[in-house]
């Protein structure tokens, strides 16, 4: 199974289309303003005791337009039936406990949230994408081409969401987050910023669902995929909530899951903190996985795969150093900490 997902993997980024057109009708976006301190941005101290408290139903992380909600403790059923269209063997369902509410990053993180909190001395206006290595931290959808040809003539991207990321750089990032937000006093006890445990990922997604997908109609999705003749997710009722096709702007006219998390399906695939492993048999309470494998598992599937990658229950690991995926993001949470290596 591990190869095939790497023979995926290698065949979704062979079909990215990094770079598009896009006549200038504005100002080029070329810079990215680096963040303040932590502590001078103001916020009302009403605000932040209701999110210490976790009393507030919503929250944004000062200074990098992280928008998220809070999400319930609760207990759902985790993999799918053996029905389902396109399961894997590897999706056994099992009752799960969430026992603490925590914060979701309702999109994405963007372009610009990464390069402001790590990349901002960096020199966008003289990189070119065919110079370096992209591990340097650079998107692969980095810039639009304006110029067709020309050396110059690159723009940001900074509302599509970060990719070509290792786990390395997610979980960097959101230790990032958690130092400027200590400093300013503005983390609830026991809580940071981190990446969503598998668990956690599928909780949020299927919002109360218990189907392949928390939006749109099953059976139409398959439909229109069969007679397009092909797995790709390119049809209309996948496209009104997932992201397909190409990598595009967090949310960019799609619907949220009934949580009011956007592209939980599709666009790029995020980053989980579990070691990939069969799932253990009975009922878990806030499960997580750390073991000796160097895969780490990927969740929602993306623009380059097809619906059966997008399923509520798809689970794929991929090497936790990779950093060349175009097709691989993160969505943070704010959630109880949990202890685990940087890399196992």
């Amino acid at each position: 199974m591990k190869q095939t997902h790497y023979l995926l993997a290698a065949a979704m980024l062979l079909t990215t289309t990094a770079f598009a057109l896009d006549p200038v009708t504005r100002p080029l976006r070329t810079k990215v303003e680096k963040l303040p301190p932590a502590e001078s941005i103001k916020v009302p101290a009403d605000h932040v005791n209701a999110m210490k408290t976790l009393a507030a139903s919503e929250w944004t992380v000062p200074g990098l337009n992280l928008k998220m909600v809070k999400l319930p403790a609760g207990t759902f059923t985790m993999g799918s039936p053996k029905n389902e269209t396109a399961r894997n063997a590897d999706e056994t369902r099992h009752n799960v406990t969430i026992s603490k509410p925590f914060y979701m990053g309702v999109y994405e993180v963007r372009q610009e949230a990464y390069y402001r909190l790590l990349k901002a001395d960096f020199n966008f206006e003289r990189w070119r994408h065919w110079r370096g290595s992209l591990a340097d931290g650079m998107a692969l959808e980095f810039r639009n081409k304006i110029v067709p040809g020309g050396a110059d003539g690159y723009e940001l991207l900074l509302d599509n969401p970060m990719e070509c990321i290792s786990f390395v750089d997610a979980v960097t990032f959101c230790k990032a987050i958690n130092e400027r937000e200590t400093k300013a006093g503005r983390l609830p006890s026991g809580y940071d910023y981190r990446l969503p445990t598998e668990a956690e990922w599928e909780y949020a997604c299927r919002a109360g669902t218990k189907g392949m997908f928390a939006l749109g109609d099953e059976k139409q999705i398959i439909k229109d995929a069969e007679r397009l003749k092909t797995k790709q997710s390119a049809n209309r009722e996948l496209r009104s909530f997932a992201g397909c096709r190409d990598v595009s702007p967090v949310g960019q006219d799609r619907k949220p899951n009934a949580w009011g998390l956007y592209d939980m399906h599709g666009n790029v695939a995020e980053w989980c903190i579990d070691s990939y492993a069969p799932y253990t048999p009975g009922n878990a309470t806030d499960p997580l996985v750390i073991n000796d494998t160097p895969e780490k598992l990927i969740r929602g599937g993306s623009a380059y795969a097809g619906y059966e990658f997008m399923r509520s229950a798809a689970r794929y690991p991929i090497p936790f150093d990779i950093d060349y995926y175009p097709f691989v993001g993160m969505r943070l949470v704010l959630a109880p900490k949990v202890e685990f290596p940087m890399v196992q």
